[in-house]
């Protein structure tokens, strides 16, 4: 358990992923108007977006892109299988 603490904390960005998640579950919701574009390809879009802001204003530090790569991957992963499954047990998601 010490290792995916030590994993979290050092390879992915709590502040940037709360924001894809929660950035993804307004997306979703608020552009269902625009419909050439998937929500999937929106929350990507929106979180390269976030991902740049962030990396410009730590210093451009190569690093810092595997970190938020793999910030995403946790961030969509951790939306499909438990906020998605929470928003639908809740009638919140329709």
């Amino acid at each position: 358990m010490e290792k995916l603490t030590d994993f979290v904390l050092n390879y992915i960005e709590l502040t940037l992923l709360a924001l894809i998640v929660i950035g993804g579950i307004f997306i979703t919701k608020y552009t269902k108007d625009v419909t050439r574009i998937k929500n999937v390809h929106k929350v990507l879009i929106m979180s390269v977006l976030l991902s740049a802001i962030f990396y410009f204003a730590e210093g451009q530090n190569n690093e810092f892109i595997m970190k938020y790569l793999i910030t995403y991957l946790f961030a969509t992963s951790f939306y499909e299988v438990l906020v998605s499954y929470l928003l639908t047990k809740l009638n919140l998601k329709k």
